[in-house]
């Protein structure tokens, strides 16, 4: 469907699919953290690449980058489709401020990885410059602001919420050193009765 015909009642279907897309890539960056950790043993045929000896051209880290920057433009039409509709109906506020949580998650799991990367804000088949690692810092942190504004209560596990924003925000300020702010972002989770340290 052409972007310019589709209606609110497109929207849901829409965010599925960037819930689909987001949650293969979300265990692809998860594994990848075990492997980097070297604390994943492989099984009987099946074998992984040393993560010492990897290079910048090995196939898993090219994966990876392409990946991530697909699911992107998913994302960015979901929310340039958004930007285009009623802005107070409850489907696309959900949809938009799980959009924004999406694409600061991807930012976020990139920046740890290869520090400064390409900045879209938007769909674009140019050449995007690599921007500075503070300035996509700067991004996940503005995104991760709008999404707050936009997103429901904890309501499922399976479905991001303030909460799975907070929680996001707590991690980007501990790696930022920022630990006022990380504790500030991590007791907004830790306070509500929702969950429970174990």
């Amino acid at each position: 469907i052409p972007q310019d015909k589709l209606t609110d009642s497109d929207v849901e279907k829409l965010l599925n699919g960037n819930y689909a897309e987001m949650e293969e890539l979300v265990f692809n960056f998860y594994f990848d953290g075990d492997i980097k950790g070297e604390n994943f043993q492989a099984g009987p045929g099946f074998s992984l690449n040393d993560p010492v000896s990897m290079a910048p051209g090995d196939k898993d880290i090219l994966d990876k980058w392409q990946k991530s920057f697909t699911v992107l433009k998913q994302i960015n039409f979901l929310l340039e489709t958004c930007a285009k509709m009623d802005e107070t109906n409850a489907t696309v506020k959900k949809a938009t401020g799980t959009a924004y949580y999406f694409r600061a998650l991807i930012y976020y799991q990139m920046v740890i990885r290869w520090g400064g990367v390409p900045i879209m804000r938007e769909r674009s088949y140019n050449k995007v410059p690599i921007s500075p690692e503070a300035d996509v810092w700067n991004f996940i942190k503005e995104d991760l602001e709008k999404a707050e504004k936009l997103l429901p209560e904890f309501s499922d596990k399976l479905y991001v919420s303030i909460s799975a924003c907070d929680a996001l925000s707590a991690k980007v300020y501990l790696a930022l050193k920022d630990y006022d702010k990380a504790a500030q972002y991590a007791d907004k989770v830790i306070s509500t009765s929702t969950f429970s340290l174990s």
